[in-house]
């Protein structure tokens, strides 16, 4: 056997802050920092071409399109679902400390995220965007 600390041999990526993570909480980091990362832009005025169908509409429809509200409702959204995976993220780290923490970040995170997309829903369905 060679020398060295013999928690390094699970593999690749399975030492993270001085304890064992698996693929599941790196995937769900990494998720949660693409969905702040598109919440603060949205949130900033940036990446509107990223919103489904508002990029392939012509430049002159735009122009009618007051987009800014829908944007914020999306803002909203991907940073209670951030929350919402970061939670899972550090899982393992919360159970350890008090079991009954990561059940009660979940509780509200969930609600936040539940509430967040059906305000969202519920504005394009006011604003007759949905039918």
């Amino acid at each position: 056997n060679p020398p060295g600390p013999t928690h390094l041999k699970c593999g690749w990526g399975q030492l993270l802050i001085g304890g064992i993570v698996n693929t599941k909480d790196f995937t769900s980091l990494a998720i949660s920092a693409i969905l702040f990362l598109f919440s603060i832009q949205y949130h900033r005025g940036k990446w509107y071409g990223s919103l489904a169908g508002y990029n392939t509409m012509p430049k002159d429809e735009r122009e009618y399109i007051d987009i800014r509200p829908y944007v914020q409702r999306t803002s909203m959204v991907c940073f209670s679902m951030g929350l919402l995976f970061l939670a899972f993220a550090f899982e393992w780290w919360l159970r350890e400390i008090d079991p009954i923490i990561f059940d009660v970040i979940l509780c509200f995170s969930s609600i936040f995220a539940i509430i967040t997309f059906f305000r969202m829903v519920k504005y394009a369905i006011m604003n007759g965007r949905l039918e």
